[in-house]
């Protein structure tokens, strides 16, 4: 009898949660359904569990009647949607994968739901076509997806990994493996084919390729900036060795103030380059509008170029306490995207000054707001924008700035939020970023999320 009872006591437990399951998990109609067959098929269980302890004291006959056959229903019932559940899950699993049935002359014979997801195509617009039609051009040019399949004829199979085409014609990085099917005279009766789509890995591969290219590019340009040092005051002390010669007008007084001049900028450079590589371990004083105008500064170029108007609003005091060098990262790629997305003629404000956190009034700190009138975030594209290797330039962007930038704001206990338009005649970004004016203040604020 005890054995009864816990058993018809589990049956309950296991039902209540799959009840919970439902209401927490997947919202799609037949999972629901699904879970709550299953819950009634344990509860009715339980039932007959009970009736056995209680029936040989008092007997319940026409009850006993009803909860079998409540069982017998939710069984049957169970049994049938689990049958077309498994199917469907095991389809879903495959989804990351085309799998395909080839001819001996490759031509498409299955085509299933991954190959769907994949390249965008249906099964009645790909059954019958040949393989080389997810291919390049130029790799159709040059018989590559015949070579592949001679490969896997010769061999038994084949992997390669290149460029594919989508339907909507847009390209995509696969791995694909393509084994030979023979029969027992060892004849090729066609082929079994997996293409997996690996764009993300490949952007992730690039992005860390160019990061540790950039790193080496900056060892570099310290030990050059380093080298350059010495020759540099040897310069200086000869600009002024022959100022004391040269009369205080004329010609020669010019030239030689000119080359100091240019010495002096060089030497700024070398100073500054110097200064990017030898960051401190501990934050220090830092006063973001000189950070803002030397941004400004450094994409100057740009600015010039494309006859871009920047406005400066800066109030004082702007200082906060961190590191120099990723303030200057963060910042300039914020007015960098921001120069990217307005047209030639277009306008970057920047604006800084003083504030209080959103949510917490009491602590004090700077607010940096970088806004253009570009073309705007989509509200799709809006909510990524932050995520690792997610980029709105295509092949031009690593999809790494802005996911590095709210890092590091994040890091220095600040936050950021991004309002956007892409209104025909309204459209542009501004981006708010807040940053707390003391190291304690951005240690509280980092620890409470």
């Amino acid at each position: 009898m005890i054995l009864d009872l816990l058993i018809g006591f589990s049956y309950i437990v296991i039902a209540a949660m799959l009840v919970y399951l439902v209401r927490r998990g997947r919202p799609e109609v037949f999972f629901r359904i699904t879970f709550l067959l299953l819950a009634v098929f344990l509860v009715a269980c339980a039932g007959t569990y009970y009736l056995a302890v209680v029936s040989p004291h008092r007997p319940f006959v026409q009850l006993s009647r009803y909860v079998k056959v409540i069982t017998a229903v939710a069984s049957l019932t169970t049994a049938v949607v689990l049958a077309v559940l498994v199917p469907r899950l095991l389809l879903e699993g495959a989804k990351e994968h085309s799998i395909l049935m080839l001819d001996p002359e490759g031509r498409i014979l299955t085509w299933n739901a991954g190959a769907e997801h994949i390249t965008g195509y249906r099964a009645e617009e790909m059954i019958g076509q040949p393989l080389a039609v997810l291919s390049l051009p130029e790799d159709q040019a040059r018989k590559l997806p015949e070579e592949e399949l001679e490969s896997a004829r010769a061999f038994g199979r084949a992997e390669t990994e290149g460029w594919r085409v989508r339907k909507d014609g847009n390209r995509f990085w696969a791995n694909v493996v393509i084994t030979a099917l023979k029969d027992e005279e060892g004849n090729v009766r066609g082929f079994a084919k997996v293409m997996r789509d690996m764009s993300e890995r490949r952007r992730a591969e690039e992005a860390l390729r160019a990061s540790e290219k950039q790193a080496v590019v900056g060892r570099l340009a310290a030990i050059v900036a380093h080298e350059i040092n010495n020759p540099l005051e040897a310069l200086t002390n000869l600009f002024f060795l022959l100022g004391e010669h040269i009369g205080d007008e004329g010609p020669a007084r010019t030239y030689l103030e000119m080359a100091q001049q240019e010495v002096g900028r060089i030497a700024h450079i070398t100073k500054q380059t110097l200064g990017f590589y030898r960051e401190s371990t501990e934050p220090v004083k830092v006063r973001l509008s000189e950070v803002l105008e030397g941004v400004i500064k450094l994409l100057a170029h740009r600015i010039q170029l494309r006859k871009i108007t920047v406005t400066r609003e800066f109030f004082e005091p702007s200082e906060i306490q961190g590191f120099p060098v990723e303030m200057r990262q963060v910042f300039t790629n914020l007015v960098g995207n921001a120069l990217d997305a307005v047209a030639h003629n277009g306008t970057v404000r920047i604006r800084i000054a003083p504030a209080r956190h959103w949510r917490n009034p009491q602590i004090r700190g700077v607010r940096v707001l970088v806004a253009d009138n570009g073309h705007g975030i989509s509200p799709e594209d809006r909510r990524r924008i932050f995520e690792p290797f997610f980029t709105t330039k295509s092949e031009h962007g690593t999809g790494l700035g802005l996911w590095v930038s709210g890092t590091i704001i994040h890091k220095h206990g600040g936050s950021v939020k991004v309002r956007s338009s892409v209104r025909p005649g309204h459209s542009g970004t501004c981006f708010s970023v807040f940053l707390p004016s003391s190291a304690q203040q951005a240690t509280e604020l980092r620890f409470a999320g």
